[in-house]
């Protein structure tokens, strides 16, 4: 298909030419406007059809990522030492999750924050920036309150290909 190309006008010669000019402009505003929202109840609508459809897949994936995780922990030690197994569709296991938890109130860390002039550590909304305080000593985090928690989380990893198919190597093999 050919594309046109847009012109510049040399200009606009009365104000009745800079009034149709104006109503052109306004009539595709107003379209565009109308398209947009348009689209916009196509998209909710389809959002809410696809929670309703998948709705009893959430609750599958929950039920049986609690049955695994708690199968997991009572099986532990087939794990043979190593945070994650594979079986068919995937692997499962746990990864380790390093989490700032704060000893104090969130209130009193952020106060300790001010008095240390660590400033890149608070968000403008005076909320505290974990990432940033996680980069701090653990001198200043002890003075602040807060401590690095290593906590193991749990994950179900599902490969992209069903079980039994071919898999695609990132090259395009098999």
């Amino acid at each position: 298909m050919p594309t046109e190309r847009l012109h510049t006008p040399a200009g606009l010669g009365s104000w009745g030419d800079a009034e149709r000019a104006f109503r052109e402009l306004a009539d595709a505003h107003r379209e565009k406007t109308r398209l947009s929202e348009l689209a916009a109840k196509r998209i909710e609508m389809l959002k809410a059809d696809l929670l309703a459809e998948t709705v009893h897949l959430e609750v599958t994936i929950e039920l049986r990522g609690r049955e695994l995780e708690e199968f997991a922990t009572r099986k532990r030690e087939d794990f043979k030492g190593k945070q994650s197994r594979r079986l068919a569709p995937g692997k499962i296991g746990w990864r380790k999750s390093t989490a700032v938890e704060l000893l104090e109130t969130e209130e009193e860390v952020l106060r300790r924050l001010v008095t240390l002039d660590l400033f890149n550590c608070i968000k403008v909304t005076e909320a505290l920036k974990k990432t940033e305080i996680r980069e701090c000593s653990d001198t200043v985090r002890a003075k602040l309150g807060v401590q690095l928690v290593d906590r193991e989380k749990f994950f179900v990893d599902v490969d992209k290909a069903p079980h039994g198919a071919e898999r695609v190597t990132a090259q395009g093999g098999i």
